[in-house]
């Protein structure tokens, strides 16, 4: 069922005077210019809307009013920001003008809705620079959309399950969001807490069967939204926007478990049609969730029109405008279909920008992790004018703004769980093993070996390929290195190597099989990732100290990227650090027709280093090949793997002889005794093992603030880990 928001029309007795949200916007920043004088901060305020008073009495028009404002007082809002604060913002003063001005006032008979828009937000780092961007152009009727991915993939999603990302999009204040295909990447109990922790509306319009853990307790997920705009002096011009979330359809992206194996109807299918029942007014509108709002209600713009539960059939909206999460030709293909002929697409998926007018469609992207913000403005000249409004768009560099304080602390917050993993061991060293990741591109490593074996467990494949030049330490430890730790990890992998888990079967995602069993990985035949790994090989030295090619002619001994690293369960014949040829797969005898599961770096697929028998087979099977965003960064699939270990190392007796140690009283582990047996088995001061006992906490309880683990929760953590390990090995 859908909902349904409303953008708060001015206060009834101040014309076009600032709203309610205006004032308390203003007085919440200038008061945090002065917490120890409110009261002058009031008092500015005060004066600031008596100047809004005088210009209306002296201008017609809201251009008239915005003049006033600037020529008339300006002069005296500088001084008036000088008795708040001593040392202030430099921009608070054109922050102040341009809200008394733009979200204040309104812009005469005009109906205006401002969209910021962003989309595919892997980082936090632009975060508190976006909530200052927001806050200085904001107008009185503001939304703020993300159109997919953002609770994954990255390291801190790989520890924290995106919860640290999605309170920063509650501080930020985003409103609407809809689902990418990146959402899949964490567990779907932890999905599930996501959509709960979200204060604004979670669009989901093309996925309508999700089986959730608990089906008692269903997340709200509305297929569309309405948000009325009010324009004019007097809030009197009254438009009416529905919002939609589109997901891809393309089964080429996902894996068969994504979403718990829900069917995701086809976009433009689903578009029509629910375009159709807002343009007519055939839809209702549920206020139930009317309480859930932005932590600071930031755009202050989703002003639910209901209460009580109640159901109502509203008018039909003036403008259907769809959130997108597709590449740019799935958009296009949108665009032209006759029957959809929307004014605006605000899209994802992409990670570069996107600014298209197809036909009678504009089609925006903002790029990758908020380092650029849409402003667009959809704009009704006056009541009379047709349903079809105006779109013009500017794009923002976030940067170019300050952050936010109270954003960037929450930042620094969730980042701090990255930091202590600098220090945490997260592999043992086994005694008769030497790490070495020295001559990578001249034969196998224990480093590219541990890499590989760790990647595939993780993707729950059949064996793991890597580039040698993608691993670059270069680095051979001392008997001291017992652990590898998070900052070795970086130096190994410097880049964003994404992890491919493809399939070369076009599998329908309504027919998703067992997520253990039949995930949709890159299959191909045996003979082939021999052939790869000797051609890959083929010039790293023999073991005689010559070097022969494809044809058995003599060549020089060559440091080459391509040379293919490979998991553990990879066994070769003859010289087993360079050229012998692959004997086994995962411990058992290669079947050269048998076609295997294959993580491999997307690079890799597309061309880089020209392995030539993987780029022949993907020339000769194109179906195998999904779009480049189903990929996942080799990084934080590794400190996934190794982030599980931790519950071995700290509740098993073969890890930890300390077990007996912990204190479980009443079928509880405290925050505190679990801090203190971090510290007891890893070494780590009291702020670390705090983070760490906190993140464990978190992961089991969904963020919902518990102090404590269950013995129950505990089992179900080691049960857990047993069995992957167990099917990883019979995978």
């Amino acid at each position: 069922m859908g909902s349904s928001g409303s953008v708060p029309s001015p206060t009834p007795d101040a014309g076009i005077g600032p709203s309610q949200f205006g004032n308390e916007m203003i007085l919440a920043e200038l008061k945090s210019l002065h917490s120890s004088d409110p009261a002058r901060a009031e008092k500015l305020l005060q004066n600031a809307n008596a100047m809004i008073s005088e210009a209306k009495r002296t201008a017609t028009t809201g251009n008239q009013v915005g003049q006033y404002l600037h020529q008339k007082v300006e002069p005296i809002i500088t001084p008036l920001i000088r008795q708040i604060a001593q040392e202030r913002p430099p921009d608070v003063k054109s922050w102040l003008i341009h809200t008394l001005t733009q979200t204040a006032l309104g812009e005469g008979d005009e109906c205006h809705l401002r969209i910021f828009a962003v989309n595919d937000v892997y980082e936090l780092d632009n975060m508190p620079h976006l909530r200052t961007l927001i806050s200085q152009t904001r107008t009185r009727n503001t939304i703020v959309c993300l159109a997919g991915d953002f609770v994954a993939p990255s390291v801190l999603s790989s520890l924290d399950n995106g919860r640290g990302m999605v309170d920063c999009l509650n501080l930020v204040g985003f409103t609407h969001v809809c689902f990418g295909n990146h959402e899949a990447d964490i567990p779907h109990a932890e999905l599930k807490n996501r959509i709960e922790q979200f204060n604004g509306k979670w669009l989901n319009s093309n996925m309508t069967d999700i089986n959730w853990p608990d089906s008692t307790q269903q997340p709200s997920l509305p297929p569309y939204d309405v948000v009325t705009v009010r324009g004019g002096k007097k809030g009197q011009h009254v438009r009416r926007v529905g919002l939609l979330g589109l997901l891809s359809n393309d089964p080429a992206t996902y894996q068969s478990s994504a979403f718990n194996g829900a069917t995701i109807t086809d976009v433009n299918d689903t578009a029509a049609k629910l375009k159709d029942q807002l343009l007519r007014g055939d839809y209702q509108i549920d206020h139930s969730d009317q309480g859930r709002k932005s932590e600071d209600e930031l755009a202050g713009t989703v002003d639910q029109a209901g209460s009580n539960g109640q159901v109502q059939r509203t008018p039909g909206v003036d403008v259907v405008i769809p959130m997108t999460h597709q590449y740019i030709p799935e958009d296009r293909g949108t665009c032209e279909d006759p029957r959809l002929r929307f004014p605006l697409i605000i899209g994802g998926h992409d990670h570069e920008v996107f600014q298209e007018k197809i036909f009678d469609t504009t089609v925006l992207k903002a790029g990758s992790d908020a380092e650029h913000c849409l402003c667009i403005d959809v704009r009704w000249k006056d009541e009379r004018s047709e349903k079809s409004p105006e779109i013009t768009y500017e794009l923002l560099n976030t940067r170019d703004f300050k952050p936010n304080r109270l954003v960037q602390a929450a930042v620094n917050k969730h980042k701090g769980l990255v930091r202590v993993l600098e220090e945490l061991d997260l592999c043992e060293r086994p005694a008769n093993v030497i790490w070495s990741s020295q001559n990578m591109r001249l034969q196998a490593t224990t480093i590219g070996t541990l890499i590989c074996t760790a990647l595939r467990k993780n993707l729950m494949c059949d064996v793991v390929l890597i580039n040698g030049g993608a691993i670059r330490g270069d680095a051979k430890y001392s008997d001291a290195h017992k652990w590898l730790t998070y900052a070795d990890l970086k130096r190994e992998i410097p880049f964003e190597t994404e992890m491919a888990v493809l399939s070369s079967k076009k599998t329908k995602i309504l027919t998703f099989a067992s997520p253990l069993h039949d995930t949709l990985l890159f299959t191909v035949p045996g003979s082939v990732i021999a052939e790869a790994v000797r051609f890959s090989r083929q010039y790293a030295q023999k073991a005689d100290n010559t070097l022969h090619d494809r044809k058995g002619s003599v060549r020089p001994v060559q440091a080459k990227s391509m040379f293919l690293q490979t998991d553990s369960g990879v066994k070769v014949s003859g010289d087993p650090l360079t050229s012998g040829a692959v004997t086994h797969i995962k411990h058992v005898p290669l079947q050269p027709e048998r076609h295997y599961r294959v993580g491999i770096p997307y690079t890799t697929l597309q061309g880089m280093d020209r392995i030539l028998p993987i780029i022949e087979w993907v020339e000769n099977n194109p179906s195998v090949v999904p779009p480049e965003d189903c990929g996942r960064p080799a990084k934080a699939l590794l400190v996934d793997q190794y982030s599980k270990q931790m519950w071995n190392r700290i509740f098993s007796s073969s890890y930890n002889s300390h077990v007996s140690d912990i204190q479980i009283k009443d079928g509880k582990l405290t925050k505190n005794e679990l801090s203190l047996a971090i510290q007891r088995q890893m070494q780590f001061d009291a702020g670390g093992s705090d983070l760490l006992a906190e993140h464990m906490i978190n992961v089991f309880t969904g963020g919902s603030g518990e102090q404590h683990l269950t013995e129950e929760q505990i089992t179900q953590a080691m049960e857990k880990l047993h069995r992957e390990e167990q099917e990883d090995e019979h995978l």
